[in-house]
């Protein structure tokens, strides 16, 4: 994808956002989490909206720090997301939520 990690284009291409049959478009285990509206339209007087998540996976980084980058020094630790989604009476009539978390790792 051109060095682009998202995958909320594809998710453009997914049967169930053409023919509106979801709200929510959902991937996962791509090491990149992310939440990307793809459609809102009127349907039946509410909004409905089309939203793309990726809830990554829980990953081990390796990122390295932005001091002194040519001696590339690296810090590590572990990232997770959590999806939840709920049906209209439920969680105050909030439709979903996401959590990100990140967990230090001594070696």
């Amino acid at each position: 994808m051109g060095g682009d990690s998202s995958f909320a284009k594809r998710a453009l291409a997914e049967k169930a956002f053409e023919s509106q049959e979801a709200q929510y478009i959902v991937y996962g285990h791509t090491h990149h989490p992310e939440v990307v509206p793809l459609y809102t339209t009127m349907r039946d007087n509410y909004i409905f909206d089309q939203i793309y998540f990726n809830s990554g996976t829980w990953h081990p980084f390796h990122s390295m720090t932005i001091h002194h980058p040519l001696e590339k020094r690296f810090v590590h630790y572990h990232t997770m997301t959590y999806l939840a989604f709920f049906r209209y009476d439920e969680r105050r009539g909030q439709p979903f939520e996401t959590w990100s978390g990140t967990l230090g790792v001594r070696e």
